[in-house]
């Protein structure tokens, strides 16, 4: 796990290595172990290492090939990296790493080479004779690749923080983009909050030569899926092969390794399964509360003693988060409702002695592990209503309203113009509704277009694929890569690897019925957690926000919500109005803290 940076002059072929250096000092977090330079003419690589695989001085990079004709930098793993050096029977590898495995694959495979690939990775091959610069990220986009081209030249990096280091574009906000933003805390790649800044999205490569920039799609999970045509029979059978393999992958370290252990499903079947393949005892981390309404200790210690696991408590208090806030907001890349949990417990558990974390990220996605599953297919039943004028739909809007609570998620998706699942996947996810994401700008959006895909009817198959194509890599893997990396840790998703996930999405929906949580998941791998685990209330791994907001941190929500009413684009009324209807329970605080967070991170970056 590693930061890359990179900058191809275009206008000339003076010494522009200092460009890098300050590149790889905004991200040496990233890469404690070793920080280096490759300059060339006009490119110029830039690499941040934190040694996982052969920890020896002879795997940093910059890495050159064998026959000294490619360099590469490269951020992430390859988890079978041993399987594939049988691909290159007659090399003589040099050290033991991952990096040269995937290096002399792209010498002889080209890109070809990337589906060979079980990991998360994002390089960058530079090819000497031609000059030309190939890129590719991995499947899902769990490993970041930031880019910026304009008249000077061409500059990346593994975080938005590495390219505004390089100092060779203005930090402008990027408004157009800023409806899709409030609705979903993040934006869909490739476009970011920063203007002109993009980002590679995933399962992409893109060449770069003569000046010119080409991208192109390497791996599509529909297509995938829809040739696979997974078979229903021995389906719990082959979960269980699958995600054990997917663990015991996930644990070839040269360095200390643990897990996150929430106490749910997910974090539990990962740690039942490390237990299991592992010799010694697994180190967990668990944070835990005062309040008990937020706390999942019992859990989380039911699993650590059932596997014997040498399992640590993090006691979170307020004064604990009021300590580390402005830390986690400096590291911040993105404006985020609750990367600041993972960047906490990271911290904790790096301080422990541990570099490689294990975690139940993408079980909830895979399993139908989230409400939205089940009320997303309770609508589809119901879709002739759409056929219906609005104005009639809006009548039982408010007759319904008369005897219950309906939502404003709810209301919004009745009023759509007509059936469409992405779009209601869009609304139902949605942090902000489209109209309050709309009042809260002066001016209006004149792009209704969230940039959700349309999908074939399978209801729970289309939303994990909207699921993976949205929230789970624009949000969760956002968050978690940036802010574990921010203390030098290297987490790895077990759920996400792509024969489990092009296997569990391919199976028909009747098999993945929830009748209980994740009832798929749990029979498939029967045992492995105990009736109190499978069966409990989801709870969900997040702090005590709403009684922080309106207590140690109301200050600091005023101050930044101040700071966004002073600005023209925003609607100063309708921000008095949320904050108020927050302090009267009307809305969730997380609307309350991805405004802070958005001002905040302005601030922080400098962004006009």
């Amino acid at each position: 796990m590693c930061a890359i940076n990179g900058f191809i002059d275009f206008q000339s072929i003076e010494p522009k290595g200092t460009i890098i250096e300050k590149m790889n000092l905004a991200l040496v977090h990233r890469g404690p172990d070793a920080q280096n330079v490759f300059s060339k003419q006009h490119t110029h690589l830039g690499h941040c290492r934190l040694s996982i695989i052969d920890l020896a001085k002879g795997s940093n990079q910059p890495f050159h090939s064998s026959c000294g004709n490619y360099t590469i930098v490269f951020n992430g793993e390859i988890y079978n990296y041993i399987e594939l050096k049988k691909q290159l029977p007659n090399f003589k590898f040099k050290t033991n790493s991952d990096t040269e495995v995937l290096l002399e694959l792209y010498v002889v495979m080209k890109e070809k080479c990337l589906d060979l690939l079980n990991g998360m990775f994002a390089f960058v091959i530079f090819e000497h004779q031609t000059g030309k610069l190939f890129m590719a990220r991995d499947r899902f986009g769990i490993k970041p690749f930031y880019y910026h081209l304009n008249n000077k030249g061409f500059t990346f990096s593994s975080q938005i923080k590495g390219l505004l280091a390089s100092n060779q574009f203005e930090r402008v906000l990027n408004q157009d983009k800023l409806h899709e933003f409030l609705m979903h805390q993040s934006i869909n790649d490739p476009y970011t909050l920063v203007k002109d800044v993009m980002s590679l999205q995933s399962g992409h490569f893109a060449v770069l030569e003569h000046k010119q920039l080409s991208i192109s799609k390497w791996y599509d999970l529909e297509k995938v899926i829809q040739n696979k045509k997974a078979n229903n029979s021995d389906a719990k059978k082959n979960i269980k092969e699958l995600f054990n393999k997917a663990i015991a992958l996930r644990m070839r370290s040269d360095v200390a390794f643990g897990a996150f252990l929430s106490g749910g499903i997910d974090s539990s079947m990962v740690v039942a399964s490390m237990s299991q393949s592992s010799e010694k005892p697994v180190k967990t981390f668990s944070v835990v509360f005062d309040q008990q309404a937020f706390s999942e200790q019992q859990y989380a210690e039911l699993i650590a003693q059932k596997y014997k696991t040498e399992h640590t408590n993090i006691l979170l208090k307020p004064d604990d988060l009021l300590a580390i806030l402005d830390d986690a907001f400096q590291m911040m890349d993105h404006p985020t409702a609750d990367g600041i949990n993972t960047y906490l417990v990271s911290k904790v558990t790096k301080e422990h002695g541990l570099t490689v974390a294990l975690s139940g990220l993408g079980g909830d996605e895979l399993f139908v592990g989230y409400n939205h599953f089940k009320l997303a297919k309770k609508i589809a039943r119901f879709r002739y209503v759409f056929s219906l004028p609005l104005f009639l739909r809006y009548l039982m809007i408010q007759c319904v309203g008369l005897f219950s609570s309906v939502s404003e998620k709810l209301k919004a998706v009745l009023l759509i113009k007509r059936y469409d699942l992405s779009i209601i996947y869009s609304i139902l996810r949605s942090n902000f509704t489209p109209q309050m994401s709309q009042d809260l700008l002066v001016k209006k959006s004149v792009d209704s277009n969230t940039g959700f895909i349309e999908q074939k009817e399978n209801i729970y198959a289309s939303i994990s694929l909207l699921e993976f194509d949205h929230y789970l890599k624009n949000v969760l893997l956002r968050d978690s890569d940036v802010m574990s990396m921010a203390h030098s840790l290297e987490i790895r998703v077990p759920f996400l690897d792509h024969n489990l996930v092009e296997y569990v999405i391919g199976l028909s929906d009747n098999l993945k019925e929830p009748t209980w949580p994740k009832k798929l998941l749990t029979e498939s791998l029967d045992g492995y957690l105990p009736h109190e685990i499978i069966h409990r209330k989801k709870m969900g791994f997040t702090f005590p926000w709403k009684i922080w907001l309106k207590n140690e941190l109301k200050t600091l929500c005023e101050q930044q919500l101040k700071f966004l009413k002073s600005l023209s684009y925003f609607n100063a009324d309708y921000i008095d109005t949320l904050w108020n209807r927050f302090l009267n329970d009307q809305i969730s605080w997380s609307r309350i803290w991805i405004l802070v967070s958005l001002g905040r991170w302005m601030q922080e970056n400098d962004i006009k």
